[in-house]
């Protein structure tokens, strides 16, 4: 999605922080708890695990803290994920 407006009118963002083999690791999520206003999620399918953040209702916020993620080791490839309400 990177700098673009939304697609849709009403929108909920969310951050998709990676894809891990495993679980977050403590030291992982605690990297990530400064730069994020939103919960963190941990999603088990069946390859790994989804690291989710959100979700967010306000496009600024999500690309601010999109942004802050990219700068931590493990998180470069953050993007925001949009889904329609």
């Amino acid at each position: 999605m990177g700098k673009s407006r939304p697609q849709y009118e009403r929108s909920t963002f969310w951050i998709q922080c990676g894809f891990f083999p495993d679980e977050l690791t403590i030291e992982q999520v605690n990297q990530i708890y400064p730069n994020v206003s939103a919960s963190i999620w941990n999603k088990a399918e069946s390859k790994g695990r989804r690291c989710l953040v959100g979700p967010y209702d306000d496009f600024q916020q999500v690309i601010l803290e999109v942004t802050q993620l990219r700068t931590i080791q493990g998180f470069e490839k953050s993007f925001i994920r949009e889904v329609e309400k």
